[in-house]
C-alpha cells in the first residue's frame, strides 16, 4: 500500500528584487528547481507565506495570491488591496496574520482566493518575525536555511533532533534573497 505525501516546495524571495525561487523537495529531502524558476512577479516582495496550498505574496500595498500546479510553477489567483505588509504569521484556524505597522489583518484562503476574516487583529501579533531564515518540510524530517551572506538554501535532514547536511548541501539563491516559505500542495500517491 502506498502512502500519501504531501507535494512540497519551498519559495524565496528578495525584497530588492521582483523574482521568486522555487525548489520541490524530493522524497529523500534533496531539492529540485521548478520549472520556469526564478519567475518574475510585478515589484519586489515585502513578505512571503504558504497557505492552504497557495502562495502569498506581499508586494507593495497588496497582497497577491499564487495558485500552485503539481510541478510547483505558479500562476496569480487572487490579489487583495491591503496597505503595506511588513509579515505573515500564521495562526490557528488555518488562516495567516497579515502584520502592517499599524495593525494586522486575519486573512484565509479557499478556492485560490483570499478572504478577510470579520474579526480584524490589533495590535501586530507578538511572534511576528520578519526575515525569517528557516522552514521545516510538513513530516519535520528536513529543515532549509537561507544563508544570505552566500546567497544559498542550505538542506538538513533532522536526525535524532539534530540537523544533518544532505548532499548536495546547498542551492544557489539570488542576492538579497531574505524571506523563505513552504508551500505543501494537495496529497499525492507515492
Amino acid at each position: 500500500m502506498s502512502a500519501q505525501v504531501p507535494a512540497q516546495f519551498v519559495f524565496t524571495a528578495s525584497p530588492n528584487s521582483p523574482l521568486l525561487s522555487g525548489f520541490r523537495l524530493n522524497a529523500d529531502g534533496s531539492l529540485a528547481p521548478v520549472p520556469g524558476s526564478p519567475f518574475l512577479i510585478n515589484t519586489s516582495a515585502r513578505a512571503i507565506a504558504g497557505v492552504q496550498g497557495t502562495l502569498l505574496v506581499a508586494e507593495g500595498a497588496s497582497i497577491r495570491v499564487f495558485s500552485l500546479d503539481e510541478t510547483g510553477a505558479i500562476r496569480q489567483s487572487d490579489s487583495l488591496r491591503t496597505g503595506m505588509i511588513t509579515d505573515f504569521v500564521r495562526d490557528q484556524a488555518n488562516g495567516v496574520i497579515a502584520v502592517s505597522p499599524t495593525g494586522a489583518l486575519a486573512l484565509q484562503v479557499k478556492d485560490g482566493k483570499l478572504q478577510a476574516q470579520p474579526t480584524p487583529v490589533s495590535p501586530a501579533p507578538a511572534e511576528a518575525q520578519p526575515f525569517k531564515q528557516a522552514v521545516m518540510d510538513a513530516t519535520g524530517r528536513f529543515m532549509y536555511v537561507m544563508d544570505a551572506g552566500k546567497a544559498e538554501l542550505m538542506a538538513f535532514r533532522i536526525q535524532n533532533g539534530k540537523p544533518l547536511p544532505l548532499s548536495p548541501q546547498s542551492y544557489p539563491l539570488p542576492r538579497g534573497t531574505a524571506f523563505i516559505a513552504l508551500v505543501e500542495l494537495r496529497k499525492i500517491q507515492r
